[in-house]
Formats: structure tokens, sequence, C-alpha cells
């Protein structure tokens, strides 16, 4: 075999496995695609298989079918065939658990003008108990209170003279941010809905301008930031010291 002969028998093999390896990691290639989009569906899309909304890209998630998504037309009404006629069978609803929100009673009593019986017309009516007719639930809107600090300032008149004048001030708390008007109220409103609800802090300005507080978001990252350096961290590093401290630790690893 001469050389050129064999310079082209390796030229050709090699060119062999260039194409096996190219088709080798096109095919993992389009594997690992396939594999991440079935785990990115797996953790970001709807658990519902209720949608009717086709998205143009299957990893999409829509933002305007939640209502369709959650809703269950299916329980309101039910029909059963009862021998020869076909009647409408109403479904209860799962009753709301309200057993961790305020009840406030409200009575419903007759007008006093209508106090008389509408049989006889006799006004001798006496109570005999009520009657629980329904619960009904209601929300009352969030809403921005301005509390302006005063303190007392008093003077002791008996160390009152011409060169002296003792002042005695009432006790004030501290701001929980220096020569801040923020309060535990609002930090703790701002921080949960950032972390707990993922509401980003562009988001929450639009919220505090609906209720007549003007923040901007460099404000409340900054209030953040604060709370984190002055409260949060220095929590942190003491339930870690205390945690160090046992023999042995238990966790759980299961990813947020």
């Amino acid at each position: 075999m001469t050389d050129k002969n064999l310079f082209e028998k390796l030229r050709a093999e090699y060119e062999q496995k260039i194409a096996e390896m190219e088709l080798r990691y096109k095919q993992e290639i389009a594997l690992l695609k396939e594999e991440n989009a079935s785990m990115r569906r797996r953790l970001f899309s709807s658990k519902s298989e209720r949608t009717k909304i086709i998205l143009p890209n299957p990893d999409q998630l829509s933002l305007f079918n939640e209502v369709e998504q959650e809703s269950s037309p299916e329980l309101s009404e039910e029909s059963t065939t009862v021998k020869a006629h076909k009647r409408t069978k109403q479904r209860t609803q799962r009753k709301l658990d309200l057993s961790m929100a305020e009840r406030n009673v409200v009575i419903l009593d007759i007008p006093e003008k209508d106090h008389r019986c509408p049989s006889c017309g006799s006004d001798e009516l006496v109570p005999v108990g009520k009657e629980h007719v329904r619960d009904e639930v209601r929300v009352i809107p969030a809403k921005i209170i301005v509390d302006e600090i005063y303190q007392w300032v008093y003077k002791c008149k008996a160390c009152e003279n011409d060169e002296h004048v003792e002042f005695i001030k009432a006790p004030v708390h501290k701001p929980l941010i220096p020569n801040s008007s923020v309060t535990p109220s609002v930090m703790t409103a701002t921080m949960l809905n950032k972390f707990q609800f993922a509401l980003p802090l562009q988001r929450q300005e639009k919220l505090w301008q609906i209720l007549g507080l003007n923040l901007s978001k460099q404000t409340m990252a900054n209030w953040i930031h604060y709370a984190y350096r002055d409260y949060l961290k220095p929590l942190i590093e003491l339930m870690k010291k205390q945690l160090l401290q046992e023999k042995i630790l238990h966790a759980d690893e299961t990813p947020v």
C-alpha cells in the first residue's frame, strides 16, 4: 500500500469518526433540551389540565387564565335522572374555613314602626330568641395612619430661679431607623410582600401610592438593607452560635 492510499484510508476513517461524534453530540443535545423542557414544565407550568388556552410556546405560562384554571364550574349544578323526569340537583360547595377570622355579630331587628302582628294588628310583640341566618365575609381595606409624636415637657417650680430652670421631658421610643418615619408595621408589610409573596419593590410603589404613601423602591431597598444589617443579621448570628453548640443537629433539606 502506497503512502497516498494509506493517507486516504486514514482520512476516511477520521471523517467517519467525526461524523459519528457530531451525530452523537446532536442526539445528546436534543435529549438534554427535552429533559430541560420537561423539568421546566414540571417546576413552573400549571398542575391542572383544565386550561383551554393554547400558547405558541409550550414552556410559556399564561398570566390571564388563573380564574379558568382554579375555578370548578362542575360544583354548581349536576343533572340527575329520576325515573320519568329530569331534575337539576344542587351540589353544596366547599364550606369556607372561617375559624381563624375575627367575628362580628350583626343582629337584625324589626323596625319600631312595624312592631305589630300581621294577623291581628296587636303591638304586643315579645322576643323569643335569635335565629342564625348565614355568615358573610367582608374585608377592611388597609389605610395609612400618620402618628404625630409629641412629648410633654415639665419644669420644676422648686428648682426655678433666675439662673436655672429644670425641664423634664416624657420618654420617647427610638425610631426603627434613625431620621426615618418608617415603623415596624410598614417595614413588615414591605418585607412580607417582597419575600413571602414575591412582589417586586417597583410594584409595591404603586400599592403604597394607592394607599396614599409615596414610597420609592430605593427607599424601601434601603429600609430592607438596614433592617437586615441591624436587626436580622445579629439574630441569625445568635441562632447560628446556639446551633453550633449542640452535639447533634437535624435538618430538613427539602428544596424551597
